[in-house]
């Protein structure tokens, strides 16, 4: 059962991509990330009023809370500045493969916060996956060096494994309809005062 969803996430996020290069013609770093979860917190919010939720928050302990501020306050900021900026600056032909390479870093995270070992099959998957990005992304980069945009969606992944690891932390400690909108409720007003706060500083510069 988890293949089938876990098929058709990867099946939405890829068309999304193609949406989302078009926007950040238009919006900045942050404010697409804002809009982004903005759009999500309503669907996210009836879920959590008709799917079974007896959560009491105050009875949460620090395995929700760490797992969730760490991706809140840290990775989920600078995730969503390398991801859009990439999605920006790159082709998408060129960065999308790289969102392949996220099983590889969630093995290391897993590994270390989860204590959870790939079987040996899995490993031979990532290997076919490494292998084939790597043959998809050689013809483009064959005769200059990585490109930036490579770069930082690598960077992003990264940031998208810790973040789901540390995910499945707080969703243990609590449930995964809870911890949805708690975390896209938190990511929405964290995005948001990043956007207003470099939309002052670029005020300030053209005052200056």
């Amino acid at each position: 059962m988890w293949f089938i969803f876990a098929f058709i996430s990867a099946s939405i996020s890829g068309g999304k991509r193609i949406y989302y290069k078009h926007l950040t013609n238009f919006f900045g770093n942050f404010s697409m990330g804002f809009l982004t979860l903005a759009f999500s917190l309503l669907p996210t919010l009836i879920l959590v009023f008709i799917l079974p939720n007896e959560i009491d928050t105050w009875a949460l302990s620090l395995r929700f809370w760490i797992p969730l501020s760490v991706s809140l306050f840290g990775i989920y900021p600078i995730q969503t500045y390398l991801f859009y900026r990439a999605t920006r600056e790159g082709d998408v032909s060129t960065v999308t493969p790289i969102l392949a390479l996220l099983p590889v870093f969630n093995i290391v995270t897993s590994l270390i916060l989860l204590n959870e070992k790939p079987s040996i099959i899995g490993l031979v998957g990532i290997i076919l996956v490494v292998s084939g990005t790597y043959l998809m992304l050689l013809q483009k980069t064959a005769k200059k060096r990585i490109a930036t945009p490579v770069l930082m969606m690598i960077g992003a992944v990264f940031c998208i494994a810790l973040g789901s690891t540390l995910d499945k932390i707080a969703i243990q400690a609590s449930n995964p309809v809870f911890y949805s909108f708690v975390n896209t409720l938190g990511a929405t007003v964290v995005l948001w005062v990043l956007f207003i706060c470099i939309k002052k500083k670029n005020l300030l510069r053209r005052c200056v």
